[in-house]
């Protein structure tokens, strides 16, 4: 099994560097595990969104939004959906998919208009967590 694992990581090997990248550039440097989505997270303060889309876009260059989800893949539509929906507001930003795996992010304004969360993760069949972990430098 950790042989499997082990060609199909290094098949998303683009998947991983974009991440490194973004973590490396990201205006806000902390970042936290969301269990409850199994992904990887960080809080901002709104006066950098403008620095942190343009480097998220760098990582996942198509973004969705509620208009424009109905459009968007099957896999993308399922992530919005067990995020709690896409409002108006919130952004899912994606790269397209490699081996089934579908890198992504959720941008989600808080209801204060200073704060924005962004949650990056990726969905597949294969449990990733720990590669996540190691690369956003998160505690499980």
């Amino acid at each position: 099994m950790s042989r499997i694992l082990g060609t199909m990581a290094s098949h998303l090997d683009p998947i991983f560097d974009a991440f490194t990248q973004l973590r490396a550039k990201w205006p806000k440097r902390g970042w936290s595990w969301d269990s409850r989505l199994n992904c990887v997270a960080s809080s901002f303060d709104a006066s950098v969104a403008d620095e942190a889309h343009s480097v998220l876009s760098q990582a996942l260059p198509t973004v969705w939004a509620e208009s424009t989800m109905p459009k968007a893949s099957s896999v993308l539509r399922e992530i919005g959906e067990r995020s709690g929906g896409v409002r108006a507001g919130q952004l899912i930003y994606a790269s397209d998919p490699i081996a089934s795996v579908q890198p992504y992010g959720l941008w989600w304004p808080w209801g204060n208009g200073q704060t924005i969360s962004l949650r990056v993760g990726l969905d597949a069949a294969t449990d990733f967590n720990a590669k996540l972990h190691e690369l956003f430098g998160t505690e499980p």
